[in-house]
């Protein structure tokens, strides 16, 4: 359950890294 919780932080944590990049790409 631990292991697997840190996995899951990290996608979300990546989601979020790459997300932000798509904002500031469409920002210009």
């Amino acid at each position: 359950l631990r292991k697997a919780r840190c996995s899951t932080n990290r996608i979300g944590r990546t989601v979020a890294a790459v997300h932000a990049i798509e904002i500031a790409w469409r920002s210009g």
